[in-house]
């Protein structure tokens, strides 16, 4: 269920063939689709509302506060 997911945020597992591996580019990633695509994922990550993942709450909690903040987008 995991790598379903991922395949549809866009990088399905194994299927790059190139080297250069997934675009980096913002026009690949930058839209409103793939922004709510992407809460969507995190959403039912942090709920373990994905099959055959959990994700305990001690180790979950703040994670968004702390993806999200300046300090990580600025990595």
């Amino acid at each position: 269920m995991l790598a379903q997911a991922v395949g549809r945020l866009g990088q399905p597992l194994y299927r790059k063939r190139e080297p250069t591996g997934y675009s980096n580019s913002s026009e690949e990633w930058v839209n409103t689709s793939g922004l709510l695509g992407r809460m969507n994922f995190a959403t039912a990550l942090a709920s373990n509302q994905l099959a055959g993942v959990k994700v305990a709450p001690e180790r979950a909690e703040g994670a968004g506060l702390r993806l999200g903040s300046p300090e990580f987008q600025r990595r």
